[in-house]
């Protein structure tokens, strides 16, 4: 899964297939695999997997099989049958139930002659936190403890990883290294509607803030970039196109772009400048030069309009620099925010923006949380 596109699966967590094919079709080209769960697979069963397999999608069964080793699999038996790329089981069900599974799906995918899937263990469920393991589940422990313990059972079982929240994956990957799999629930916002994910990386609210726009979906790249390993894997992404640009600077906006123009800058071996406003003008932070005619890259993490990006361009000219590219790991505008030079994005996102004036969701008495880059 070398593309980032191939790293973000879609879940399929709708009603019934019409809806379920609706998504696939509006996602088509931007992501390439999807998840089904227990109530897509409730309600239309095989003819998901099949539908969304005819579209070229990979599919995630996630049916958190758990049940005695003999049932489990053969239902990851069948899965395979099915041909989807991963699918999952409860690491709560013991090692026999993981190695009955992780053994099934190697002698099915031989058998029917079709690619083994990537078996994983469900560790601690995204609504559990340390209260529910003591005084619900008589489970004595941390929920990273907990999550390590079972996610190592996985592995001594076989599974080729495991299922957890984002907060544990840098304890996860220390522990069991690069190739151990690691599947986390999506940032959700947070709704009305009796959902708790209690772990699970979310927005404060069901309207966000960025750039001084309203929006129904806020992203928040700190939740990734916390981590060296993966700050450094999107920074040598997002630098790879830029390897023959001649690039000796890379620059971004404070706060949320210094970490992503370093990344960038390292994996180019050039300096890593940021900018900053100066009575309302963007500038080089005090200290940080450039040549005159220097070649410059210009970062940032997540752009929504593109405006604060232009002043770091227009930064970059008046200090003498020429900016060769813009690049960054999300690209909120759905494409629309364009720019004179060569321009990359590791993820694009259409979403719906609207000035605080013209705020549907504002009007309807949705407050508005979490400010982004700057809120007006």
């Amino acid at each position: 899964m070398g593309d980032p596109s191939d790293r973000l699966l879609v879940a399929l967590d709708v009603d019934g297939l019409d809806q379920a094919t609706s998504l696939l079709d509006n996602v088509s080209g931007v992501v390439t695999g999807c998840k089904i769960g227990n109530q897509l697979f409730t309600a239309a069963g095989p003819a998901a997997v099949e539908a969304a397999r005819k579209r070229g999608f990979r599919v995630f069964l996630d049916l958190k099989y758990h049940d005695i080793p003999n049932t489990v699999a053969g239902a990851v038996r069948e899965a395979t049958r099915l041909g989807v790329f991963m699918l999952n089981v409860h690491a709560g069900g013991g090692l026999a139930m993981m190695r009955a599974a992780a053994e099934a799906a190697t002698r099915a995918a031989k058998d029917l002659a079709v690619p083994r899937p990537i078996c994983l263990g469900v560790t601690v469920l995204t609504s559990l936190d340390r209260h529910a393991l003591d005084a619900e589940l008589g489970i004595v422990s941390t929920v990273e403890s907990h999550v390590l313990h079972l996610a190592g059972l996985a592995k001594a079982a076989g599974l080729d990883g495991c299922v957890a929240s984002a907060r544990e994956i840098g304890p996860l990957r220390l522990q069991f290294g690069k190739k151990f799999v690691i599947v986390t629930p999506g940032i959700r916002a947070r709704r009305g509607d009796g959902e708790n994910g209690s772990r699970a990386p979310r927005d404060e609210g069901g309207l966000g803030v960025t750039s001084g726009l309203h929006s129904e979906i806020y992203l928040q790249s700190a939740l990734v970039l916390q981590y060296p390993e993966y700050a450094a894997a999107l920074g040598a992404d997002l630098a790879a196109p830029f390897k023959d640009a001649r690039v000796s600077a890379v620059l971004a906006p404070a706060i949320g772009g210094i970490l992503v123009a370093h990344e960038v800058a390292r994996a180019l071996g050039v300096r890593a400048l940021f900018t900053e406003r100066d009575n309302g003008v963007m500038s080089l932070r005090r200290g940080f030069a450039l040549q005159a005619g220097e070649r410059c890259l210009v970062v940032e993490d997540v752009i929504t309009t593109g405006g604060s990006t232009r002043e770091v361009v227009e930064c970059v000219e008046r200090a003498g620099g020429v900016v060769v590219g813009v690049g960054s790991l999300i690209d909120r505008s759905g494409g629309v925010a364009s720019f004179a030079v060569k321009r990359v994005a590791l993820a694009t996102v259409s979403a719906i923006n609207y000035p605080p004036e013209a705020c549907p969701l504002c009007k309807a008495g949705s407050q508005a949380v979490k400010p982004g880059s700057r809120v007006t």
